[in-house]
């Protein structure tokens, strides 16, 4: 329905916005991790897989479907006829270990095009998993929006449980 799409896609252009347009938009896992915005949360997710594993996995996951660009067109009439704005969003995908069984998946997203004047076009530390050994398998700390991240959260959570390499809609 184009309706709907039209909805959702407004929704997660403002979304993105908001957070590429902020001072203070994270760039480090650290910065990350105590951001506070309406529009981000943390969950927390446990499976029953050694970390090294998981940590696999999400490295695979990430080389194979989030490295990657997506656009999306808007179109709405003014006095002087119509104007068509195309917005950009760059993902740029990194798994790190750092240290004990740790690691960090890091989506880098850059926005282009902004709908609104004056709003910044800039790189933003986006999605964060911290991957943390735990007693019975691996904790999955996720940091990432509130509107249109279902489908990569789903998929990051599948990856770490050892499920398909089904490629995510990126937010």
């Amino acid at each position: 329905d184009r309706h709907f799409m039209l909805k959702h896609f407004l929704r997660l252009s403002a979304a993105t916005l908001i957070l590429a347009s902020c001072a203070t938009a994270p760039q480090t896992p650290a910065e990350m991790r105590s951001f506070s915005h309406a529009l981000l949360e943390k969950s927390s997710v446990s499976v029953s897989r050694h970390s090294g594993a998981v940590t696999s996995a999400l490295k695979r996951g990430a080389e194979r479907c989030l490295n990657t660009t997506s656009e999306q067109s808007f179109a709405r009439a003014t006095q002087f006829g119509g104007h068509t704005t195309t917005i950009r969003h760059y993902y740029d995908a990194t798994v790190r270990r750092t240290g004990s069984g740790r690691a960090e998946l890091m989506i880098y997203k850059t926005t282009t095009g902004a709908i609104t004047p004056g709003a910044k076009d800039g790189r933003y530390l986006a999605y964060l998993v911290d991957v943390i050994p735990a007693r019975n398998g691996t904790q999955l700390n996720i940091y990432g929006g509130k509107i249109g991240y279902d489908d990569l959260n789903t998929s990051i959570v599948r990856w770490a449980k050892g499920g398909a390499m089904r490629c995510p809609t990126m937010p």
